[in-house]
């Protein structure tokens, strides 16, 4: 084995940690400033320009920033890191502004009308509900107003945001859309077994849910806020809601009501999640158990009338509703609108019409109409322009079950049949009748459950 001398061995060391001494360190690259630059969309002057009915775009509040003046959104973005839409509403209709799939989980939302970011004027807001993974707002849109959509986080939370805006599908089909994909599906509650059968009515998909028994009253209706109907009842002898969540397929009960009220369906303060309501005809007044546990009592009507409640006015919030059915003014119906205060009243139909609610022309808005059994007609009173549609439609015996059944944002004229266990419907897409076996003569049409 070679040996070396000492002063050649130190040699060779020092030689070595002059070469290690100028290799450069290897370290982090350095970000050009492009990566740290705003979302273009970042000032109101710059908002992003989006169009039409229906669409969807995606953006980043990363690295945005606030602008002097610029309101906290929702009372719940501050400190501010925004960006900015603008949209033109092409007609009068109700719409829904959603941030569904986005990245940044806990989003706030606002719609303003205004020509500078220190002079706006607060159309809707929405800061994002605990556990609900979306943010949304849903108005009035008036034909020709440009409006201006701002998006951030709460408080200081930044991330990829997704937003989609169509018509506001509440008043078509989202009370009987058991698997979310925005259309009424066929569905029947058998009193002698308990059980639902559903059939989802764009890909027929089947299934059958033990849910209530056979004094039970149906309240289908979106308790959880998944955008899905849960399969729901009230029971009379004990005042309570049994809600079967779609979201995770557990259950919870909410004592609501006493046994003579009437159990009814909607979204009274927005948030697009269901209240527990009841409406009691001895008092004429509504009772709603809001999800944050606050209590609402609103005296409405005498003690005849049929509660008619449905979102008029397209705030996206039910509107505390009756009609008459005797006296002088038997047909009349009296709407109390949520977004003013105000009333709007409307003789419409016979005392004892059925109330169909729906949005038979698609704009949005819950639509005054009913269903005269004697002649088998639906009689609708447009809210998009005023004018009438009737449509005879069904034979005697049929129980009126409307609906969104071809998922077009309108709802269809549709009725149940006993006899033979069958939905027909007319199609407001295709203008074709539909004809779906489905139940047996003995059957409750879940859809019935909104008529009164």
């Amino acid at each position: 084995m070679k040996s070396y001398s000492r002063p050649l061995f130190l040699l060779v060391i020092a030689f070595c940690g002059i070469i290690w001494w100028n290799i450069p360190l290897r370290s982090a690259p350095i970000l050009q400033g492009t990566d740290f630059a705003p979302p273009a969309n970042d000032n109101f002057a710059n908002a992003q320009v989006i169009s039409g009915v229906t669409g969807a775009t995606t953006g980043t509040n990363v690295e945005a920033t606030g602008e002097t003046g610029e309101p906290n959104h929702a009372s719940s973005s501050f400190p501010v890191n925004s960006i900015w839409y603008v949209w033109t509403a092409p007609a009068n209709l109700s719409m829904r502004f959603s941030t569904a799939g986005s990245a940044l989980s806990t989003v706030t939302m606002a719609v303003y009308t205004g020509s500078a970011v220190n002079a706006l004027s607060v159309v809707n807001t929405n800061a994002i509900s605990p556990g609900i993974l979306r943010s949304s707002v849903i108005f009035m849109a008036s034909s020709g107003t440009t409006y201006y959509i701002a998006i951030d986080g709460l408080d200081t939370t930044v991330g990829g945001i997704s937003l989609s805006w169509g018509i506001n599908r509440y008043s078509s089909s989202r009370q009987f859309n058991f698997n979310g994909d925005n259309s009424s599906d066929f569905s029947v509650f058998r009193p002698t077994t308990g059980v639902w059968h559903t059939r989802q009515s764009i890909n027929g998909t089947m299934s059958a849910q033990q849910w209530g028994v056979s004094t039970d009253v149906l309240v289908p209706e979106d308790y959880d806020g998944d955008g899905k109907t849960d399969t729901a009842v009230w029971r009379p002898t004990q005042s309570t809601f049994y809600i079967l969540r779609s979201s995770n397929n557990t259950f919870f009960t909410r004592q609501w009501g006493t046994a003579s009220d009437v159990p009814i369906q909607g979204d009274f303060d927005g948030n697009e999640i269901a209240d527990f309501n009841v409406w009691r005809p001895g008092e004429g007044t509504f009772y709603v158990l809001r999800n944050n546990g606050q209590m609402i009592a609103q005296q409405w009507g005498i003690s005849n009338d049929t509660p008619a409640p449905g979102d008029y006015d397209g705030d996206g919030k039910t509107d505390f509703a009756v009609r008459r059915t005797s006296g002088a003014d038997a047909g009349v119906f009296y709407i109390l609108r949520s977004s003013s205060g105000s009333l709007l009243t409307q003789s419409w139909g016979a005392g004892t019409d059925k109330v169909v609610p729906g949005d038979y022309d698609g704009d949005g808005r819950s639509d005054i109409a009913v269903y005269r059994e004697s002649v088998r007609t639906f009689y609708v009173l447009r809210s998009s322009d005023g004018l009438l549609m009737g449509q005879q439609w069904g034979t005697t015996g049929d129980l009126a079950a409307p609906g969104d059944y071809d998922g077009d944002g309108r709802t269809d004229f549709t009725i149940w049949r006993p006899a033979d266990g069958t939905f027909y419907f007319l199609s407001s897409l295709t203008s074709t009748l539909v004809v779906q076996p489905w139940g047996l003569n003995g059957d409750r049409p879940v859809a019935n459950s909104f008529v009164r």
